[in-house]
């Protein structure tokens, strides 16, 4: 990563840079046990070193070896976006993001490990998405832009937008769904909407806060089309706060019943909005309707 210092750094030492760019002291001590972790104008440099206005300031953040136990596979993916921090891509239906016993070789990761083949890479994803819910995924390059983008997510600063086809017809056509989220069972995948009796929703018998917005697109035969934006970031939260109001997601097996106009749910991750931690440009990432949603659509609804 390579950096020209401001006048706004100038007279900082390079650990007060990097503590004013909230690097975390385990990146910082990562960086100073490299060879050529932190130079300044092509010479290495201590953390204790005085910058000045103009000097060249260069992090090693590539990682020195790839993440392990994840097998290449190389099937080509849809690059949605990429930049010298991240990489956004297209995750199919069906397609599980990480390797797990049941899936171990053809995994959004082992597609991605592929495509950077021949030089360190350790798989960071930044956003997921559930087994049959397709649509964009990011992924962190290196460490720092990870931290930083976690650390947005965190702060509810990365907008997401997703379409759905829900059952039924909405009597209000847009809204805010304001359901806690919590396991329906101590270790089971399902989950369940609950109120929250004081407002705070920390317990966990009361499971954690979940907030989603909605916005009806299109009506069809007792169906909907619909904008859904999560402001919080839970398991399944979409699909349990669907269900809350009365209108599921069709076609998802696990919170509503099957569907002959489509093999999982239809949900689909449509966009990603942030400003770049690294450039701060605002970024929109775009995923086109997955071809199975196309078809469900048209099906469903009217030309």
């Amino acid at each position: 990563m390579k950096i020209t210092v401001t006048d706004t750094e100038n007279g900082l030492t390079v650990k007060q840079y990097l503590e004013k760019q909230k690097y975390s002291t385990r990146l910082i001590s990562r960086l100073k046990a490299k060879e050529r972790g932190i130079t300044v104008n092509g010479e290495r440099k201590t953390v204790r070193w005085v910058l000045k206005a103009g000097d060249l300031l260069e992090l090693e953040t590539e990682d020195s070896r790839s993440s392990e136990n994840i097998t290449p596979c190389h099937i080509p993916i849809n690059v949605l976006y990429e930049d010298d921090w991240f990489i956004a891509v297209e995750k199919p239906a069906h397609l599980p993001i990480h390797p797990s016993r049941r899936h171990t070789d053809d995994t959004l990761a082992s597609r991605v490990m592929a495509h950077f083949e021949g030089r360190n890479f350790v798989f960071r994803v930044m956003t997921r998405l559930d087994l049959d819910t397709s649509g964009v995924v990011l992924i962190a390059k290196d460490s720092i832009s990870a931290a930083r983008f976690s650390k947005m997510l965190a702060e509810r600063r990365v907008h997401k937008e997703y379409i759905a086809i829900c059952d039924g017809i909405f009597e209000e056509k847009s809204g805010i769904i304001d359901f806690n989220i919590r396991r329906k069972t101590p270790y089971g995948m399902e989950r369940e909407a609950v109120e929250r009796a004081d407002g705070k929703g920390e317990s966990s018998a009361e499971g954690c806060e979940a907030v989603s917005e909605y916005r009806v697109i299109r009506e069809g035969n007792n169906v909907s089309l619909v904008r859904f934006t999560p402001i919080t970031g839970r398991t399944h939260q979409l699909r349990v706060h669907a269900l809350a109001i009365g209108h599921p997601i069709i076609a998802d097996t696990l919170y509503f019943k099957g569907s002959s106009y489509i093999d999982r749910q239809a949900l689909h991750a449509e966009s990603l909005t942030f400003v770049h931690p690294m450039t701060e440009e605002s970024i929109t990432v775009r995923c086109p309707l997955s071809q199975d949603m196309k078809l469900c659509e048209r099906e469903l609804f009217d030309e």
